[in-house]
């Protein structure tokens, strides 16, 4: 069904006038452009029913992640979170029949109308997006992995419920992929941010190794003292990866299912992004924690 979408997407008119595109394929065309290993990951979703609404889930995630750059004012940022905020409220209210002209909200309204999915977590991607609209830095590692836990994990909640997944056990490997792929969207976002004049890096760190915000903005990501600190986030996402494969293969409900077999089952395909962040952390090792290095690239 993927497959057949992205074809639609990406095949060229002969008018001037560009076709019409639905709403899923606005969804997959977003993903890929802004998420491309979450893309790539949702396409190999089992059983295939599951890839549309997972696909309309990781677009909103998209949508709430660019509210930042998309706007000058934070107050039109609350207001566009706040566009979002409504949309969920509206969805799970069976009663509410607005119209809605936004295609990722019309896909995340089909989702919420054909499967039983907590609002709360909604409400927490939503929620964690306000924090980064002032760009104030956090303070330590524990403030950071308490934002990735808000703006991260839910996702993955929510394709737990999709898939019928929900376990106490699968909620922590969820909890702690999800602040293990945080931690390395930081690292891989330190550059661009550093030209937007941001800093997400903990304070604490870069005070241990007496760097300031102005140090990362400048761009010197050469510098051993900065290489420490991407080490040590680099470290911490790894051992959060580690736990959550362990818990992976000690639970008596996913042994079965190993996370790189064939096997066609929604189980392990959830997890998939255990591999992406992996991959990651075994390339910036091996480019000495070099933010510039073009193995990263």
């Amino acid at each position: 069904m993927i497959l057949r979408s992205v074809r639609y997407a990406s095949s060229t008119s002969k008018t001037v006038q560009k076709p019409l595109v639905d709403d899923y394929t606005y969804c997959i065309n977003s993903v890929r452009k802004s998420d491309y290993e979450n893309f790539l990951c949702t396409g190999l979703l089992r059983p295939t029913i599951l890839q549309r609404p997972a696909m309309a889930i990781r677009a909103l995630n998209v949508e709430l992640a660019s509210v930042r750059d998309q706007v000058s004012n934070t107050n039109i940022g609350q207001m566009r979170l706040q566009f979002w905020q409504d949309t969920i409220d509206a969805s799970t209210n069976k009663t509410d029949n607005r119209k809605i002209n936004h295609p990722v909200a019309r896909e995340i309204d089909l989702v919420l109308r054909h499967y039983q999915l907590s609002k709360l977590w909604f409400h927490r991607l939503i929620k964690s997006r306000q924090i980064t609209l002032h760009d104030m830095p956090f303070a330590d590692i524990e403030q950071l992995e308490s934002y990735l836990e808000q703006s991260i994990t839910p996702t993955y909640y929510l394709l737990l419920e999709l898939a019928k997944q929900r376990s106490l056990n699968a909620d922590h490997i969820a909890s702690h992929l999800g602040r293990s792929q945080g931690l390395i969207n930081v690292v891989r976002g330190v550059p661009y941010n550093a030209q937007k004049r941001r800093c997400f890096i903990p304070l604490s760190y870069l005070v241990e190794q007496n760097l300031s915000q102005q140090d990362v903005v400048n761009g010197d990501f050469t510098n051993e003292k900065f290489r420490q600190i991407i080490y040590q986030l680099c470290n911490r996402s790894c051992f959060h990866l580690r736990k959550s494969v362990e818990l992976f293969e000690q639970d008596k409900h996913f042994q079965k299912f190993n996370l790189l077999s064939s096997t066609n089952n929604s189980h392990r395909s959830l997890f998939l992004p255990i591999i992406v962040v992996y991959d990651y952390l075994k390339r910036i090792k091996t480019a000495d924690f070099d933010l510039t290095n073009k193995v990263l690239q």
